[in-house]
């Protein structure tokens, strides 16, 4: 609108009244937040800085501040490429761009309000990219998704074990470095079924 763009708005149940949050693009730029996630009473989104850009935010509606969150692996300022958020086990991560890690999993430390590497899945510089988002299902408390670790074969299956916090892989259907390419991953009579 005439705020600036594409920014964060918010639907007050009080008062039945549409309020902008935060013009998190200053100017007529668009902020295009996404990647909404509630955790811990504050609302954590994704949004555009400096036009193309796409870095971590929280708001606070205690104290109606929106704050650009840092990472260990990219200051304020450096480009994030946030592609997914999402909660587990009572902890918040985010699918994000590492200097010089590919796209990881990162692990939101409440402590010092930053995300910080959590698992670097395809070691060194290629993507672990973890597809949360789209493959993610819950079963027995484990998470399972597909991932990318080119010493274990490919895009594969892994669960995130809810007992210790650890990634493991479940199966490498196309065995050596080939893509077994998990997906529609679905729940059912106590098994997870999927194609590959």
């Amino acid at each position: 609108d005439t705020n600036g763009g594409e920014e964060l708005y918010k639907f007050r149940a009080s008062d039945d009244t549409i309020v902008l949050v935060a013009d998190v693009a200053p100017g007529p730029a668009d902020g295009d937040p996404g990647e909404l996630v509630v955790f811990d009473g504050r609302l954590f989104f994704e949004a555009e800085v400096g036009g193309t850009d796409e870095e971590p935010f929280v708001y606070d509606p205690v104290t109606d501040v929106v704050t650009q969150i840092s990472t260990d692996s990219h200051p304020v300022g450096d480009d994030s490429n946030i592609t997914e958020m999402f909660v587990f086990n009572g902890t918040l991560y985010a699918n994000m761009e590492t200097n010089g890690l590919g796209r990881e999993l990162f692990k939101f430390n409440d402590a010092t309000d930053e995300f910080e590497l959590f698992v670097d899945l395809n070691p060194g510089a290629p993507d672990g990219r973890p597809n949360v988002g789209e493959n993610g299902v819950l079963l027995d408390g484990d998470l399972y998704f597909s991932a990318t670790d080119d010493t274990n074969g490919g895009e594969e299956l892994y669960k995130f074990r809810a007992s210790d916090d650890t990634i493991v892989l479940v199966a490498d259907v196309a065995p050596g470095p080939a893509d077994g390419d998990p997906g529609e991953l679905v729940v059912f009579d106590g098994r997870l079924f999927f194609e590959a």
